[in-house]
Parts: C-alpha cells; sequence; structure tokens
C-alpha cells in the first residue's frame, strides 16, 4: 500500500479537494499546504481581513474521572488545579530530562473532565504517555475521529461569528472554551490560535463540519479566505509560535526555547528535578533573524559569529507581512552580535538579529483580547 493511501483525512478532505487545494502528507494526514491564492496571500488574509483553516489533525484528547485534575498535575508544569470551568492554558509535557514530548492546551471543562488539544504528529505517543501515568479511576479518550476542528483568524474573526450566528463570541476571553451554535449547529468554540491574531477555534461533529465549513466562507464572502498549512507555517513563525519537530522536541528544554514562563511549578511534576538544574546551564538559546535577501534560510542551515559556526536554523520562510525572509534559529547562549551569517548549499548570506516576535500581534497587545472585535462589517 502506497503512503499516500495511508494518511487519514480530516472530515473536510473533500471540501478542500473541490477547492483545489494542493495535498500534502503531515503527521500522517493528508493535508492542504494551499489553495489557488497562494500561501503569501493567505497569510496576508490572516492579518488584514480573515482566514480558515482545517486544523482538524490536532489531536483532541479528553480526561475524565476524580483523578483526572492529579494526573495532569504530575505530567505538565502549570497548575492544572487553578483551572476554573471552561478555561484552558498552554502547557507541556516533558520527559524525566525535562525535554519536551510535546506542547498541548489544557481546558477544564467540567469537575473531573479536561479537554486537551495535541499536536497531529504526537497525538499516538501523547495517548500512550497519558495513559501510562493515568491512575486508577480517571479514562483517556481520543476524541479525534469523531470531531472536527475549524481555526478562524484575523480581525474580523468576531465579525464573521457574528453573522454566523454567534454575536456572543466577542465577548469569550482568550482561553475560554464556551458552548455557541453556528448556523443553529452546535459547537464549541475556543479563543486561542497559533497564528497571533485574534480568532477561534471551533470545534463540531465530524458530520456536521463540512457544512459549517461551507456556510462561514459563504456568509463572509472576500473577507474569508481557506488557508493551508504553508500560511499557518508563515504566521507562526512571524509569531515566533513553536512547532514540534522544529523549535521543541524530547531532546529541547523549555528554558532554552524560550518558554520558562510555562513553568508555574517547581516540583510535583515529571521533569522537575531535571529542568531545575538546566535553569542556570542553558548552553543555547532560541533568535529571531532577518536575511539580508529574499532567500529563505531552511531548518538546518549553518548559523555563524563572523566565521565560527555558533548554532542552526530551526525555522524559516518570506513573510509577506514583513517583506523579508526570517528564520528562528538556536545559536550560543554566549553569542552577542548582532548581525550574522546564515550558511546553507554553500551560500551565505548576512541576518540581522531581531526581537520576537518578527510582527506587533493583537494577542500581544490586548490583556483581555474579548475587547479585540472589529467594527468592520462584512
Amino acid at each position: 500500500m502506497s503512503e499516500q493511501a495511508d494518511l487519514k483525512r480530516t472530515p473536510l478532505w473533500d471540501a478542500h479537494r473541490r477547492l483545489g487545494a494542493r495535498m500534502v502528507p503531515f503527521g500522517g494526514w493528508d493535508m492542504p499546504v494551499q489553495y489557488a491564492t497562494g500561501i503569501l496571500a493567505e497569510a496576508k488574509a490572516v492579518r488584514t481581513t480573515a482566514g480558515l483553516f482545517d486544523v482538524s489533525h490536532m489531536g483532541r484528547l479528553e480526561v475524565h474521572g476524580p483523578t483526572a485534575r492529579e494526573a495532569l498535575e504530575s505530567l505538565t508544569p502549570n497548575v492544572i488545579g487553578k483551572l476554573a470551568l471552561k478555561k484552558g492554558h498552554y502547557t507541556l509535557f516533558l520527559n524525566e530530562r525535562g525535554g519536551v514530548i510535546d506542547d498541548l492546551i489544557v481546558y477544564c471543562q467540567e469537575p473531573n473532565l479536561y479537554k486537551l488539544i495535541v499536536n497531529a504528529s504526537n497525538t499516538e505517543k501523547d495517548c500512550a504517555w497519558i495513559q501510562s501515568h493515568l491512575p486508577a479511576g480517571s479514562v483517556l479518550t481520543n476524541r479525534t475521529p469523531d470531531t472536527a476542528l475549524l481555526a478562524l483568524q484575523g480581525p474580523l474573526a468576531v465579525t464573521i461569528m457574528a453573522a454566523a450566528g454567534a454575536p456572543e463570541a466577542s465577548e469569550i476571553r482568550r482561553f475560554e472554551r464556551v458552548a455557541v451554535r453556528l448556523f443553529n449547529n452546535p459547537a464549541w468554540a475556543m479563543r486561542t490560535g497559533y497564528t497571533g491574531e485574534d480568532g477561534f477555534e471551533i470545534q463540531c461533529s465530524a458530520t456536521s463540519a463540512e457544512n459549517l465549513w461551507n456556510a462561514l466562507l459563504r456568509v463572509a464572502g472576500p473577507n474569508l479566505v481557506p488557508c493551508g498549512l504553508g500560511a499557518r507555517d508563515v504566521l507562526r513563525i512571524e509569531a515566533a509560535y513553536p512547532l514540534y519537530g522544529h523549535e521543541i522536541d524530547d531532546d529541547c528544554n523549555p528554558w532554552e526555547a524560550g518558554l520558562g514562563w510555562v513553568l508555574k511549578k517547581t516540583e510535583g511534576f515529571i521533569g522537575a528535578e531535571a529542568l531545575a538544574r538546566l535553569k542556570e546551564s542553558q548552553a543555547r538559546q532560541l533568535v529571531g533573524l532577518t536575511m539580508e535577501t529574499r532567500s529563505v534560510a531552511r531548518q538546518g542551515a549553518t548559523v555563524l559569529a563572523g566565521d565560527r559556526p555558533c548554532g542552526e536554523v530551526v525555522s524559516g520562510t518570506f513573510s509577506p507581512n514583513v517583506n523579508a525572509s526570517i528564520a528562528l534559529a538556536y545559536v550560543d547562549r554566549d553569542v552577542t552580535d548582532e548581525t550574522l551569517t546564515v550558511e546553507s548549499g554553500g551560500r551565505r548570506q548576512n541576518a540581522a538579529r531581531t526581537p520576537l516576535p518578527f510582527v506587533d500581534l493583537p494577542v500581544a497587545r490586548k490583556k483581555k483580547p474579548a475587547g479585540l472585535t472589529s467594527t468592520a462589517s462584512l
């Protein structure tokens, strides 16, 4: 059987094909990388109007039972016990060495019921990890097969939600998970995102996903464009958001990845002892680079300080919103040079060290994203 035949399909696979999407393998799924408008146009649309992503490949897990909180407290460095009902937070699964098994979002849906959103490529690994540490009295369920997940991102996201029948979405706070009705269909809206823009993740049943996708595109008209994984990668690099397998992995610790802010506990979770030792002994740091040309620095490209190799690129793209090629790279902790060199394929170019994120983000400007409403009309 071919690799393509082995790939899983989201409930929106047929809709993507009808829209002429170019499909690629990603995390074991057959996913749209771009549509006819192209990656750069899609990335610009999210920053100016709105974009709609199919993110149904991401894992949707549920931990339920009287020991659910206890289990998640032992597995994550953020404080599960502080989550109010319908609230969520960003956190990590760590191994005993302090390395990142995965990054995820955890929501407290009900007492003793937690909803998790994990990376597509790590869903099976995460399920095995949770199951191996799950105390008696709680159950892990993978809800990915019977649900779908859409991401509506951009300045007009609130306006589009209102047009879809959920004007109350403007009151949803960041990292909240709230029941809504869109086109009279039940769904869950979560005000998070992977672009740095205001927006919502919308979880619905697998059977209603295609109708919801089509209805959102129809009601918003030219103000909403379908977006693929290519634009998603551009936008998350602009926002300096990590991607597993690039900025984070099992051998990378949160301190060096700039994720020390997630570590709200010092003990009581897997990896705590290792992190205490690693905090003062970081060998490298994650930095932003802006290339001197439009040539994209790819993952694995060598970074040099003068003629001395000092690190490597972990993500790179051309950003239409910055109008430059940008990259995220790990460099030695002692490197302070403002201009570095990136070497790839025998070719070198200068790169200016750049503060992160690369763009001015609404989620960084506002502490209360519920105020990020748009007065524009569709």
